[in-house]
């Protein structure tokens, strides 16, 4: 079985190991090379990372021990699954432990699974992704809501690309550790929980009113568990399942109605845990934390506006399953790549913009790209977001010339692009960045946001973008196209151009250090012909 920490997987058993706040959660599918996938297995383990993290800010050496011990029989079950690839992955309570990096170093060298920690926005988009694919794409516009134990995502869009992409520190667990501390909950204790909630919750309520969406889902165990309790209390609405939404997977969510969740909040606050415990839809773990995340659904849904949810199955899970199968399978892209291409052009135009240089830069880097594939080992969504850096790469000129380059990543990064996710923009930030001057580097903040597998692409879309740059050093266009030809160790770079390129060859020369450096082969740029 192949480790990964995020790569290619199509027609093949893939197995999805989620390192949550509270849980360890293994999903096997099998692939199908379409980007869709059937599900054969699944095992959870409780780890109870939160308590610790968001205590102390850092794991302690059980605990630490218990996750390594957790990954392993994780592991061996992904094995007994005849899984071909093992995907890892670790949300907020890694995320935000001071030592969480050093604790998954050991997790790499004793379990022998190297995990990829997602960021917030990540988390949030992936989990778009997932109720958009169950929803099989028939809500133009879509919201959805999720509460983990550590964090609430929010993400919002009308295509395959969310638009909102927000990760706020409202889970379930962070807050009663942080909040609850009687039992039940004292009402000073309540309304302090309620004024932190709102008060984090109120900026992003403007962004989410601005719109009207066609289906709201939530995605998360709290929400579920509140439907199942409405379903065992006489006195609550129970979720509709007249008014449930049919999915791609054959199953019928049921809606939950904001009045439910409202009473179901209320009602909870003053109940002990052991009360709670002996509702049906409870178990131990969510008695203790149900209360806050009670008090999260209800604030949301009235600071959003929203009347009633569909408590859909599919979440961060299944959207990081259907990202690396659609990755492997090659899906092509939609009318809503070429609307994105028209964004980032219309958001070029107001800065100062040469728009012939920038869109010549593009298709030069777009033909370096298709021609050393076999070197870069990069994907179609990876050429988008080359295209749309090179786009981009001198918005930078509207600050200052001098630092160009970094004023260049610090708009782009900032940008409200329609149909870009919050991580696509920092991504394609820093190739921007990269297009000239200081290679990357430890040091780089909005670098080091990034993880391994991101910095990677970042190198080498920056690599590419950096020698297309050099090609046109003059801003003339005089080199028309670029043909790549391997010979004796080294990689020459023929140019064809209607002038003597003299620049554009010394430009591309001096700009091949972080090829080079990437690659590990020596570029030398010639001239091929002059017309």
């Amino acid at each position: 079985m192949r480790l990964i920490q995020g790569g290619p997987a199509g027609d093949m058993r893939l197995a999805v190991l989620d390192i949550g706040s509270n849980t360890a959660h293994l999903v096997v599918v099998d692939g199908n090379g379409k980007g869709t996938f059937t599900e054969v297995g699944r095992k959870k383990e409780i780890l109870r990372l939160a308590d610790a993290a968001f205590a102390t800010m850092s794991l302690p050496d059980d605990t630490a021990d218990r996750l390594v011990s957790t990954i392993k029989r994780m592991r061996a079950f992904a094995d007994q699954q005849g899984a071909d690839q093992l995907l890892a992955f670790a949300t907020s309570a890694i995320r935000e432990a001071t030592n969480g990096l050093d604790v998954l170093a050991r997790v790499r060298d004793e379990a022998g699974v190297p995990v990829r920690v997602l960021p917030g926005f990540e988390e949030a988009r992936l989990t778009y992704l997932a109720a958009r694919t169950w929803t099989m794409f028939s809500a133009r516009r879509l919201l959805v809501l999720d509460i983990g134990g550590g964090s609430l995502e929010v993400a919002a869009g009308d295509e395959e690309r969310p638009q909102i992409t927000e990760s706020l520190p409202l889970g379930a667990t962070r807050l009663t550790r942080r909040f609850i501390t009687s039992d039940p909950p004292d009402p000073d204790e309540l309304a302090a929980l309620r004024v932190h909630v709102l008060s984090l919750l109120g900026p992003l309520a403007e962004r989410v009113r601005a719109s009207e969406w066609d289906v709201v889902c939530a995605t998360s165990k709290t929400f579920r568990t509140l439907g199942k309790v409405a379903e065992a209390l006489d006195d609550i609405p129970s979720p509709s399942a007249s008014l449930g939404f049919a999915g791609i997977d054959g199953r019928t969510a049921p809606v939950l109605d904001g009045e439910a969740v409202n009473l179901l909040a209320g009602r909870l606050a003053t109940t002990t845990e052991k009360q709670r415990g002996r509702i049906k839809g409870f178990n131990r773990l969510r008695a203790a934390n149900v209360v806050a995340g009670s008090q999260v659904a209800a604030l949301a849904m009235q600071a959003f506006g929203l009347k009633r949810l569909v408590l859909a199955p599919w979440a961060l899970r299944e959207g990081l399953i259907l990202e690396e199968l659609r990755a492997h399978a090659g899906t092509p892209p939609s009318a809503a790549d070429h609307r994105r291409r028209g964004a980032v052009i219309d958001f070029t135009r107001r800065y100062a913009w040469d728009e012939a240089h920038c869109r010549h830069v593009a298709g030069l880097a777009l033909s370096l790209f298709d021609q050393t594939t076999h070197l870069h080992g990069l994907d179609a969504g990876d050429r988008e977001l080359l295209d749309y850096a090179a786009l981009l790469h001198d918005v930078g000129w509207s600050v200052a010339q001098s630092g160009r380059h970094k004023h260049s990543l610090y708009i782009i990064r900032n940008a409200e692009i329609a149909g870009f996710s919050r991580h696509e923009l920092l991504v394609m930030g820093n190739v921007a960045r990269y297009h000239r001057r200081g290679l990357p580097a430890e040091h780089h903040s909005d670098y080091t946001l990034l993880d391994e597998r991101d910095r990677r692409r970042v190198r080498r879309l920056g690599a590419l973008l950096r020698v297309a740059d050099g090609l046109d050093q003059d801003h003339f266009q005089v080199v028309e196209a670029v043909s790549v030809h391997e010979r004796n160790g080294g990689i020459d770079l023929r140019l064809e151009a209607r002038d003597e390129p003299r620049l554009s060859l010394w430009a591309s020369e001096r700009n091949a250090d972080l090829f080079e450096a990437e690659f590990g082969l020596p570029l030398h740029p010639v001239a091929a012909s002059v017309a």
